[in-house]
């Protein structure tokens, strides 16, 4: 873990996905929303995949880098919940559970297809794409 005590806003997918549709079902002004379950901060994702893993009988052990990184993204679905009444139904360790249990199934055959990756499928995207 680079770091620890910085930030990060965290949502579950279904939850993403609730959004999406309340917002296609009732339409939006055009504004922007943040989509967020809350912020934690990146140790204490890390002690919740830990503990994750524990539970599925695999030892983590979770190594802190001194690397400077001070970079904390606080988001907030205020504006979310005041113009839809929208609010997170699923916690962020339910997530983490979530992904234990997919990987668990089988369901990916290959992690580090670019297809689980943003950055990677991005670039194989803009190098298939004619300019």
């Amino acid at each position: 873990v680079h770091g620890g005590d910085q930030y990060r806003s965290n949502v579950h997918i279904q939850d993403a996905v609730d959004v999406f549709e309340l917002v296609l079902d009732r339409g939006a002004d055009g504004g922007i929303y943040n989509v967020t379950w809350g912020d934690m901060t990146v140790g204490g994702i890390a002690r919740l995949v830990q503990g994750e893993a524990l539970r599925a009988a695999r030892a983590v052990e979770v190594v802190y880098q001194n690397v400077p990184d001070a970079r904390s993204y606080r988001l907030t679905a205020a504006r979310l919940a005041r113009d839809f009444g929208w609010q997170p139904k699923r916690h962020i360790g339910e997530a983490v559970r979530d992904l234990f249990a997919w990987f668990a199934s089988g369901s990916i055959k290959d992690p580090n297809d670019p297809v689980y990756w943003n950055a990677k499928r991005m670039k194989a995207l803009m190098e298939a794409s004619p300019t």
